[in-house]
């Protein structure tokens, strides 16, 4: 449903900046935390607006 889908990004979104904030904005780790591409990693900054 669409408020489940709303309720993963905002999980998905909060998950990927509390990684980046443990790692102090590496981003590359970040990516290597999560186990995602650095590339899909930019895309999920892009699409969520994270600082």
């Amino acid at each position: 449903s669409v408020l489940s889908n709303f309720s993963m990004s905002n999980m998905e979104r909060q998950h990927i900046q509390r990684v980046l904030k443990h790692t102090n904005g590496n981003k590359a780790e970040a990516a290597r935390l999560l186990e995602i591409g650095i590339a899909t990693l930019y895309r999920k900054i892009e699409e969520y607006k994270i600082q």
